[in-house]
């Protein structure tokens, strides 16, 4: 496995466990929570590590490149049932 990749697993596995801690106080949900975001965050990642020449960047824009993309997932992950709830009262 590629450098790259390992630090984008390392943070799809951080934001994913953020993820689920911040869903909801029921322990079913948090796990699944969890398993849902990381594959959100891993697909992300993956996609971008394809087809954006990432490998060739500096490892401080590789960071920040993987990080970004991790949060923002789980951002909208975690925001996302809050906002459809609101939008559709």
């Amino acid at each position: 496995m590629r450098p790259v990749m390992k630090r984008a697993f390392i943070a799809a596995v951080v934001m994913a466990a953020v993820s689920g801690v911040l869903t909801t106080p029921d322990v079913i949900t948090q796990i699944i929570g969890m398993i849902v975001s990381f594959v959100l965050i891993s697909g992300a990642l993956l996609l971008g590590l394809r087809f954006l020449p990432v490998a060739s960047w500096p490892l401080a824009r590789q960071r920040t490149f993987t990080w970004l993309v991790a949060v923002g997932i789980c951002a909208a992950f975690t925001i996302m049932p809050l906002a459809i709830h609101h939008l559709t009262r």
